[in-house]
């Protein structure tokens, strides 16, 4: 009987938290698969009728929301790779022992995760305007055929918000892979400096295969945070010119916007099931390959 309470007592303090869990989130995601299916919209909010695989079948039927799945894999794409190797790039450079690198730049290149997206986006806004800092540095160094309307050419407009983000979340990236790199034994560089090891083959054959995990968390939460973009989005260019930039929920934003509550839904939940499906194949691959165990 007491073995009984004693297991009982925790689950009281759990309790409250999974109320709330399910209240909040459990609970609309489990109607949101369900509204996923129907007409919902703005007209009767009371009444909405099943309309099976309709809103799907819109979706990647439509060529306008057909764009914003493509915008939100360039994005996704551009970020995960560029956000990982300026990561690791920058993890290396401030691994070392030297002063600067110990203090001021591991404080600097973190510093951008702090800030506000409004805030960024402002001053990138700014920035990169025609006649802003960027197109008179281009003009002064004689590059000013270079120069355009950054955040309102088709041609580029999708890679500078890219860009944008990459340059602010690096740092985050980078704390990642310094604690991976700080977690490698000394004694294995140690060896391969007495065996003739240069940097590149130490780096090749021991840092990253001793970072699998870190490279890991950084490739999960890289993809996640690339499919799920809005904000940057929304603040920079808020998917124009036109609908150059359009992405996944900055469409599903405007359709609640218009009441097309349940089409919305619907690209909510192919979205969530988009970012399931590649996270899952990407730990697959790791642990496949022993990446995703510790060692």
């Amino acid at each position: 009987m007491k073995c009984k309470s004693a297991i009982k007592y925790p689950l009281y303090f759990v309790l409250p938290a999974f109320l709330i869990y399910f209240v909040f989130f459990l609970l609309p995601s489990g109607a949101g698969m369900l509204f996923a299916f129907t007409d919902w919209n703005a007209r009767n909010i009371t009444e909405f009728n099943f309309v099976g695989l309709y809103n799907f079948r819109e979706i990647f039927t439509n060529a306008g929301l057909t764009l914003g799945l493509y915008n939100t894999f360039y994005f996704a794409i551009f970020t995960v790779i560029f956000k990982n190797i300026f990561g690791l790039g920058l993890a290396l450079l401030v691994s070392n022992n030297s002063l600067l690198a110990k203090y001021y730049s591991r404080s600097v290149f973190f510093l951008p995760n702090f800030l506000n997206m409004v805030i960024i986006g402002l001053v990138s806004i700014a920035i990169l305007h025609p006649t802003g800092p960027l197109n008179a540095l281009l003009n002064l160094i004689g590059l000013g055929s270079l120069t355009r309307d950054w955040l309102n050419d088709i041609g580029v407009s999708m890679a500078v918000v890219s860009f944008v983000e990459v340059w602010r979340t690096a740092g985050f990236h980078m704390m990642i892979y310094l604690a991976a790199i700080k977690s490698v034994p000394s004694e294995l560089y140690e060896a391969a400096i007495v065996d003739g090891a240069n940097y590149l083959k130490r780096l090749r054959h021991i840092t990253l295969p001793m970072i699998t995990q870190g490279i890991l968390i950084n490739l999960i939460f890289s993809i996640i945070n690339g499919l799920r973009v809005f904000d940057q989005i929304f603040i920079l260019t808020n998917g124009g010119p036109g609908n150059a930039t359009q992405v996944v929920n900055t469409m599903i934003f405007r359709m609640f916007g218009r009441g097309q509550w349940g089409l919305g839904t619907a690209y909510n939940l192919v979205l969530t099931a988009l970012i399931l499906i590649i996270c899952a194949i990407v730990m697959g691959a790791f642990r496949k390959k022993g990446g995703g165990h510790a060692d």
